[in-house]
């Protein structure tokens, strides 16, 4: 090997992205760590891999943070209708439809 860095061979594009790693950054691909990962996937820089595992982990555990988020919202909904947040309390409601869509976000 003539590579002035010996551990060159070892460098990947490839990112994996585990579900801790997702529940970490609270699935926000819009946050900053994961949408720097976009970003770079966007531009070549790297490639992110997923696995149908991973996607299905992470989208049991969205439903758990929805469950929780509902009895939270459940907890102050006369305050939050006050508020005008009627359309959170319905999508939260409809869980397989919130799952789908922060699935896609």
């Amino acid at each position: 090997m003539t590579d002035s860095n010996p551990i060159q061979h070892l460098r990947t594009k490839c990112v994996f992205i585990d579900t801790e790693a997702s529940r970490k950054a609270r699935f926000d691909w819009t946050g900053r760590p994961l949408s720097k990962l976009v970003e770079f996937a966007k531009q070549d820089h790297l490639q992110i891999l997923i696995t149908e595992v991973t996607i299905g982990e992470v989208k049991s555990q969205l439903g758990e943070v929805l469950a929780e988020v509902a009895v939270s919202m459940k907890k102050h909904e006369s305050v939050l209708q006050q508020l005008g947040a009627l359309a959170a309390l319905t999508s939260i409601a409809e869980s397989n439809a919130a799952v789908a869509a922060l699935a896609v976000a």
